[in-house]
Formats: C-alpha cells, sequence, structure tokens
C-alpha cells in the first residue's frame, strides 16, 4: 500500500485484501460514518469490529451505531464514548482493545477514523500505540462531498459555542513555568473555536496553520479554510504562518515538528482543527517530543442537521512501526 492511497469506496474492500484482526470505526450524526462499513460489507476476512459512539448524543448517533452494529454482524460489539469524560473515554475503549485480543499478540488494525471527534481519536491513538508498534494498523478515511451542506462558502459553520478546553489524555506536555507559551492551530473551518482558544491560552507566540494547496481534500474545502484562517489571522496582531499537508500524515508530523523548532524554550500548545489525518500527524509530532501539549476545545453546538454530505472516495494510509515510536530519551 502507497503512503496515501485514494480509492473509490466501492472498489476498497477488493483494495484492502489482507485480513483485519480487529475494525475500530465510529458511529456519528454524520450519515459519512456508514461510508467505510458499507463498503467493507463485502470484505470477507474482518476478525472483531468495535463500533464507537458517543453516548450522551442526539437519537441520530443511537441509530447509526445500531446501524453499524448490524452491518457488521455478529462479531461487533459497541463500545460507548463519553464527550464529557475523557476519562471514562478510554477506559472503554482500553478495555474493548484488550477484549479484541490486542494484549496477548500483534495484532492487524483497520481503523476508520472518519466521524472520530478529534479529542477521541488522539486518545485511541495513544491506546494504539502500546499495542501496535509491531503490528499493522491501516487507517481509513472518507472525505466528506461537502461541509454545511447548501450554505455559501462564507456562511458555512460546523460548531458554534465552547463548553470547554482542556488537554488531551494522553498529551500533557512538559510546562515549565520559566517559558513563554507557543500556540499552534492547524486552522480548519471554525474560527470561532480557534478564538477561544487565544484568548483562553494568552500565548506569546502564535502559529497559525493552513492546508497546503493541493493537499485539501477538495478545492472547496480550501477556499472555506482559507476564510477561516483569513477570519482567525485578522483577531491577532502578529503571527507565524505555515503550511501543512491535510491527508499526507509523515508531511503533516514535520511541519509540525519544524514549525515547533523555530521558536525553543517555549511551552508547545497544539491545537489540532483540521482533518483527521492531520491530527494523526500532530500525535505522531507528540509521540517524537514529550514537551508538546496537545489541546481541545469542546464545542456546545454542532451543524447535526447538515453537518456534511458523504462523498464516494476513500483515503488510506498504513502507520509503520516508525510511526508509534517515542522520543528518545
Amino acid at each position: 500500500m502507497s503512503r496515501n492511497q485514494e480509492v473509490m469506496l466501492t472498489e476498497l474492500s477488493g483494495v484492502l485484501g489482507q485480513p483485519y484482526d480487529v475494525f475500530i470505526c465510529s458511529a456519528s450524526y454524520e450519515q459519512r460514518c456508514r461510508s467505510i462499513p458499507d463498503a467493507l460489507v463485502s470484505h470477507p476476512h474482518i476478525g472483531k469490529s468495535l463500533v464507537c459512539f458517543n453516548q450522551k448524543s442526539s437519537a441520530t448517533v443511537a441509530n447509526n451505531a445500531r446501524y453499524l452494529l448490524d452491518q457488521l454482524g455478529t462479531n461487533a460489539q459497541k463500545v460507548p464514548l463519553d464527550k464529557a469524560n475523557p476519562l471514562a473515554t478510554a477506559d472503554n475503549l482500553q478495555r474493548a482493545l484488550s477484549h479484541a485480543g490486542g494484549d496477548d499478540r500483534d495484532l492487524t488494525y483497520l481503523v476508520d477514523i472518519t466521524t472520530f471527534t478529534h479529542e477521541a481519536l488522539l486518545i485511541l491513538l495513544r491506546l494504539l500505540q502500546a499495542r501496535a508498534a509491531r503490528g499493522t494498523v491501516v487507517l481509513a478515511y472518507a472525505p466528506a462531498a461537502e461541509y454545511s451542506v447548501g450554505l455559501p462558502p462564507e456562511e458555512k459553520w460546523l460548531s458554534k459555542g465552547i463548553t470547554d478546553i482542556r488537554s488531551v489524555l494522553g498529551y500533557p506536555g512538559d510546562s515549565r513555568p520559566s517559558r513563554k507559551s507557543h500556540l499552534i492551530v492547524l486552522v480548519g473551518f471554525e474560527s470561532e473555536r480557534a478564538e477561544r482558544l487565544l484568548d483562553e491560552y494568552q500565548p506569546h507566540v502564535i502559529s497559525l496553520g493552513f492546508g497546503q494547496y493541493g493537499t485539501a481534500t477538495s478545492a472547496q474545502h480550501q477556499q472555506v479554510n482559507r476564510l477561516a484562517f483569513g477570519q482567525l489571522a485578522s483577531k491577532v496582531t502578529k503571527y507565524s504562518e505555515f503550511e501543512f499537508s491535510c491527508v499526507d500524515v509523515l508531511a503533516a508530523e514535520d511541519a509540525i515538528a519544524y514549525q515547533v523548532a523555530k521558536f525553543p524554550d517555549c511551552n508547545v500548545v497544539i491545537a489540532p482543527m483540521n482533518t483527521k489525518l492531520s491530527t494523526v500527524g500532530v500525535a505522531g509530532a507528540a509521540f517524537r517530543n514529550e514537551e508538546i501539549q496537545i489541546c481541545y476545545a469542546s464545542a456546545s453546538q454542532y451543524n447535526v442537521e447538515a453537518y456534511s454530505r458523504p462523498g464516494d472516495t476513500c483515503i488510506l494510509t498504513e502507520l509503520t512501526p516508525e510511526y508509534w515510536k517515542s522520543a528518545q530519551r
């Protein structure tokens, strides 16, 4: 498998080919959460399936969780997550992974990262780090054809309001009171959430990351991203701008590590607010630099009715053993 392979969903099962011991996915209010599981119905060699879902969400999430459990068959089990309680989320994920057999032997994992929250995805990656160092982990991501369906670019929104800003469990960083602070934001569509982060942290140094041209999953997404970037940039008097890949995990990690190194002797906090694949890159940077703290801004309202429209493709990325390596001490 190439580093990033884009395939039609209708061809996904045939492209994957090999058996997978564990398939992990997340139910959401987005219809897009069904895209990859539906495409895998014809895949004959998936062992156990873990269907994650936020148990304190809308009825649509519960309905989609039931749908996925039915689609994936008798070897599927539900894994309740709690978006207000990261520790409970981590405990339930840890328990589910243990029951899947990962403590006893190296397993092959296929992870549909499409509709996990950024926080839950980061927690899952940290838990997999202890299990997947010698095994195989393939990520699958189904891009949306459109976000904030039907609205023009300048009116599109995915979430509103902030209920909480917190450090992501497993990524506390190494903060020293004597150092200045450096906040790195991988800007997505949600400038309001990013503005709140700036207000909360009051950083000495601000780095704003923009999705590199040609790496967005569509030209329309890039246009909306640029509008959100402009809105956020207009709120600050001084910032450092950098680009990162929206779809290449290793390239995103490299861009983040380079930006961190530009401002040495700072406490670093990163807010991944772009694609899930770039968020995986942020996790990789934190694996190799224990001084990096990752934060998450929990939204109070989501555009549940029109968050996204499913596309017809899937991006596959295999995480090599090098991805899981920790910082050298």
